[in-house]
C-alpha cells in the first residue's frame, strides 16, 4: 500500500517532534548537547534551540 504525500509529511512531522522531545530529556538529564546531535541525529544548532528554549520555559 502507497503512502499519501500528507500522510507521509504527518509522519515525518511526527517523528521529528518526537525526536525533539527525546533530545530536550537527554538535555535535562545532563548530555552535553554535542551528544544528544550525535545520538538524535539532529544538528547541533537546533539542539543548542532546544536547550536556550527549555532553559526559557523553566524561568517562566
Amino acid at each position: 500500500m502507497r503512502e499519501s504525500v500528507t500522510y507521509q509529511s504527518i509522519k515525518d512531522e511526527g517523528s521529528q517532534e518526537t525526536t525533539q522531545k527525546i533530545a530536550v530529556k537527554m538535555l535535562q538529564e545532563g548530555l552535553s548537547p554535542e551528544m544528544v546531535a550525535k545520538v538524535t541525529s539532529l544538528t547541533l544548532d537546533v539542539v543548542q534551540q532546544l536547550q536556550i528554549t527549555e532553559a526559557e520555559n523553566q524561568g517562566d
